[in-house]
């Protein structure tokens, strides 16, 4: 007798294995290695990325991505792994008092302005058949008007939109230098910049519009640069700007946080002695906001 065996083959079947990666926008020409094998194609809105999938961007061109819920941009000129992004997403969730910063930056930075029923026209345009966003714009050619552009790309900033928002603020800056405003335009492309992740490049900006220092948003562009430090690991230069932060800002809603981020970088540089004494401190100070008890837990083992 002739006993046959069949045996399951499906576990040695290459499996296609996607994370929770999808294009949310793209400006300029964005391509995508869906495989990792070399075969690039155009990317498209809402298409699904996996671990090893590549993602690159050329000259001005940039692409917004959900990455398990988590927003996070590319800028141009880039070309990065999907799976390269876990880490910096991971870190930055780890941090969830930073919504209530968000939160307040876009109360205060943008005024509340909220967006308005023609916030988004004549900001960014649909693709074009080259790939390319268009700038449509009724003004005389040579640059929209600079209140009228700034105010579209506060709009689009209110509204969560940070990456349409670092387009028009860039447009605007090429138009008009980055002093434009007294630095208000640097300085929210650096904001926008941060909440999308892209760390490094808002440190640039941030640093553009402090030299500003009469700016109605000096504050919220100093702590955002020393935060931006810390997220690339530049402790010793985030500490030296939380410390001015706390000797020259009056804005009380946001001296907690500086505090707990001077604990925080002291935490990583392994003096634990400076760090436990500004967690401490928040703790005394701030007990009935909200970084009170994440204070506490990161004084667990120090």
């Amino acid at each position: 007798m002739i006993i046959l065996f069949f045996i399951p083959v499906m576990g040695f079947l290459p499996v296609t294995a996607f994370s929770d990666v999808v294009i949310l926008y793209r400006s300029g020409k964005c391509t995508v290695d869906l495989q990792g094998n070399g075969d690039w194609e155009k990317a498209l809105i809402d298409m699904q990325l996996m671990d090893r999938s590549l993602i690159r961007t050329g000259k001005n061109s940039s692409l917004e991505l959900d990455v398990n819920g988590d927003v996070i941009s590319i800028g141009s000129n880039k070309t990065v792994m999907i799976k390269d992004l876990f880490g910096t997403v991971q870190t930055r969730k780890k941090q969830k008092w930073l919504k209530g910063l968000k939160k307040y930056t876009m109360n205060i930075g943008g005024k509340g302005s909220g967006q308005s029923d023609t916030a988004l026209a004549g900001v960014r345009g649909a693709l074009a058949d080259e790939d390319e966003l268009e700038w449509f714009d009724e003004e005389d050619e040579g640059g929209a008007d600079l209140a009228s552009a700034y105010q579209q790309g506060m709009d689009l900033f209110d509204n969560g939109e940070f990456t349409r928002a670092i387009d028009t603020f860039r447009n605007v800056m090429d138009t008009h230098g980055e002093d434009a405003l007294d630095g208000a335009v640097a300085i929210h492309m650096g904001i926008a910049l941060f909440n999308v992740m892209r760390f490094d490049e808002a440190v640039g900006y941030l640093q553009a519009g402090i030299t500003h220092s009469g700016s109605e948003f000096y504050d919220l562009a100093l702590i955002h640069l020393a935060l931006s430090q810390y997220f690339i690991h530049d402790y010793n230069n985030s500490i030296e700007g939380l410390t001015a932060f706390l000797q020259k800002s009056s804005s009380e809603q946001l001296k907690p946080y500086a505090l707990f981020m001077l604990g925080k970088n002291y935490k990583e540089l392994g003096n634990k002695n400076e760090a436990k004494r500004y967690f401490s401190e928040v703790n005394r100070r701030y007990s009935d906001s909200e970084l009170a008890q994440e204070a506490g837990q990161e004084m667990e083992g120090l």
